[in-house]
């Protein structure tokens, strides 16, 4: 009522129709030419219209009046806007707590003090990998290490040390084991386990020397 009121007809020329036509007789024309005037949403008074322009047509199919829909879709709009930065503040929320889920995840398999995979991280491992082995399609090698003599070097030298001497040894072995598939881990205190898939005994004992000279 109250757009009513203000003159429609101006209201019309001026905002309705931007891109379809510059007034009611563009419009006219565009219909009597068989196309379409483009539905159009402007807004007039801090609301939102959605307007809609239909040509009526005599029994001979010939283009005699127009007819204009306004409706209100102001609440719509402001209901939609709502459901859009709701839903974005969701998937931020979702995308949160997956990285969240992931590094407690990464925090429940590696070891704090190494970096490297824990017990937990190789057992998970070994055990994706031992169907395969189990049937023959896939073999592998597992190597363990202790460090020899680590309790006499912790206690003479001190915690801090022995813990670097602990991520030395993690940085050697990370340096020879480069394979995406093998894992390299903290077993236990001292102890360090490797995970070798498709390696057969030949790599494994070449490995092992290697890793002796290092």
């Amino acid at each position: 009522d109250c757009l009513l009121s203000r003159g429609l007809g101006d209201v019309y020329k001026r905002q309705v129709f931007p891109q379809a036509a510059a007034d009611q007789a563009d419009a006219f024309a565009t219909l009597a030419a068989g196309h379409d005037v483009p539905d159009q949403v402007f807004d007039w008074q801090d609301r939102s219209y959605h307007v809609r322009v239909r040509g009526v047509r005599d029994l001979e199919g010939r283009l005699i009046a127009l007819t204009t829909a306004l409706t209100d879709i102001s609440e719509h709009l402001r209901v939609q806007w709502r459901l859009t930065k709701t839903t974005e503040a969701l998937a931020e929320a979702n995308r949160q707590l997956e990285q969240a889920n992931a590094q407690l995840l990464g925090a429940a398999r590696n070891d704090h003090l190494t970096g490297l995979a824990n017990r937990r991280g190789f057992d998970r491992a070994f055990e994706r990998l031992l169907p395969a082995v189990r049937d023959g399609t896939r073999g592998a090698s597992v190597l363990m290490l202790d460090v020899d003599y680590f309790k006499q070097y912790n206690d003479r030298y001190g915690h801090p040390q022995g813990d670097q001497c602990l991520r030395d040894i993690a940085a050697a072995l990370r340096s020879v084991v480069t394979r995406g598939e093998d894992v390299v881990a903290r077993y236990g205190g001292e102890e360090f386990a490797l995970l070798l898939p498709d390696t057969d005994s030949v790599s494994y004992t070449h490995l092992r020397a290697h890793e002796t000279r290092g």
